[in-house]
């Protein structure tokens, strides 16, 4: 079976949700991949590294191998400074996560849509946030 190593791939965190002890399944959604389920191992674990890092409307950098549907997750690294997101803000983001999670199909790239969000996220942490929803 194929077997595919994605490194470094600009992306962000749409949902994650608790896995087994220590894990979380993770909902990413990147720029040539699209909309991607991953496994991070240990991510909730007391010394996890990972955990920091899976933030949701922050840019990412990820690293995973996939052979299937459900990939796992081998890195995650800051793609640059935490946006600014506050307040009420902070649930249109996540509105517009919820969006991306019922729309998109896994594995299915939309590199103008991923810029679309990319940029929606920068106006949410600016003055004009309201008209990033519209």
């Amino acid at each position: 079976m194929f077997r595919a190593r994605i490194q470094f791939e600009p992306g962000y965190l749409l949902s994650a949700r608790p896995y087994r002890d220590t894990s979380l399944l993770i909902e990413v959604f990147t720029r040539a991949q699209g909309r991607m389920g991953l496994v991070a191992r240990g991510a909730r674990g007391p010394r996890s590294k990972t955990r920091a890092l899976l933030q949701p409307l922050q840019p990412l950098l990820l690293s995973w191998s996939a052979s299937g549907d459900l990939g796992s997750l081998q890195a995650v690294e800051s793609a640059g400074p935490p946006l600014p997101v506050h307040g009420e803000r902070v649930f249109w983001g996540w509105y517009v996560n919820e969006l991306l999670l019922k729309l998109l199909q896994r594995q299915d790239p939309h590199p103008a849509l991923f810029e679309a969000y990319a940029t929606t996220l920068m106006q949410l942490a600016g003055e004009h946030a309201e008209a990033a929803l519209r």
